[in-house]
């Protein structure tokens, strides 16, 4: 159940600029995956030019995007990946309200924001009114059910209704998750047509992505008086089977990851797409903790990873009665404030 495209399917109706936002990624990537496909199908003639807003120099280079004349042919699109422009004022702001009212020829605009923008915003009612202004919403509850058969649908398999309602109980309408689990187990179940519930619970309960994203949740509930919620999140780790080492190891990988995009976003200034490049990390990881890292100090980091390393310490050499409730009394020390 593909997302209807929100681009006409014809150039010359294409507008000059698009704001699409959205809380889930998947979908905007969704979206430019058919635009492209559409253009390749159509006219298999169109330039393709990523920028971020966190650039040093992303004023120049927009506007060198948009206005500087190609020696390729075709239409050329230019996407903007938006970590401040739309929510929040920016130095920017002035001028691009200027270049909204330009009509630049052959080229269309599109502002990407991973997230929600206030509409109230004077630059979101501008693009709407001189583009087009998309919002794009996850699927829930009946319609999500619609959306995981699909997924198995489409490469021919069938599926347990008790198994899409575990799916959406571990993963809710996280779409980027749930699609790379629907792949994982559509790949481990190559030969049969029909993926049923029992054979598969297992996979599931051990999904490394699975634990990826609860571990992202917990870190998410740091700040603030959210421990339960983090220790919530722990406790059901551990009784879908995570052994308390494996769960250790997965908040240390977080903790030093942080560590390093912290650093080489505030002192080198880079975006999450240089950072991932740099690392050699996957831009999902990155760009998750790239949106974290404001909220701890380098110290409460260095802190966390020593104390976490005492823990580990403790549960391999066998001083500790029970490695579940070492590590949850961690938790409980340390997240939350």
């Amino acid at each position: 159940m593909a997302e209807k495209s929100v681009f006409p399917q014809e150039e010359n109706r294409l507008k000059n600029f698009y704001l699409l936002a959205s809380p889930e990624s998947y979908l905007i990537e969704e979206q430019l995956s058919g635009l492209k496909e559409n253009f390749s199908i159509r006219t298999g003639d169109f330039n393709w030019i990523n920028l971020s807003d966190s650039s040093e120099d992303f004023w120049q280079e927009l506007n060198r995007a948009v206005f500087a004349v190609s020696m390729m042919t075709g239409h050329k699109f230019v996407l903007v990946d938006c970590d401040r422009l739309f929510q929040q004022k920016t130095r920017y702001d002035d001028r691009l309200a200027e270049l909204l009212e330009k009509e630049p020829r052959e080229v269309t605009v599109i502002f990407l924001v991973e997230g929600s923008v206030d509409g109230r915003f004077k630059l979101v009612r501008k693009v709407k009114n001189r583009g087009g202004y998309f919002k794009l919403k996850p699927p829930q509850y009946q319609q999500l059910d619609s959306w995981i058969e699909e997924k198995f649908r489409a490469q021919g398999k069938k599926v347990e209704p008790k198994l899409v309602q575990y799916l959406e109980y571990l993963f809710d309408n996280k779409l980027q998750a749930l699609n790379q689990e629907i792949e994982k187990l559509i790949t481990l179940n190559i030969e049969e047509e029909y993926i049923d519930f029992n054979s598969s619970r297992y996979i599931l309960s051990r999904g490394g992505f699975l634990t990826d994203q609860m571990i992202f949740e917990l870190l998410d509930h740091w700040t603030g008086s959210k421990t339960t919620r983090a220790v919530r999140l722990y406790r059901r780790l551990v009784q879908s089977g995570e052994e308390p080492l494996m769960i250790l190891a997965m908040i240390h990988r977080q903790l030093r990851l942080l560590l390093v995009v912290k650093e080489l976003r505030e002192e080198e200034n880079l975006n999450p797409g240089e950072i991932a490049s740099r690392i050699e990390e996957h831009p999902y990881p990155v760009k998750k903790c790239y949106r974290q890292v404001p909220h701890f100090s380098f110290s409460q980091l260095e802190s966390a990873l020593e104390n976490l390393l005492g823990v580990n310490r403790k549960i391999v050499t066998g001083m500790v009665d029970s490695p579940e409730q070492a590590l949850e009394d961690y938790l409980l020390r340390n997240l939350g404030g």
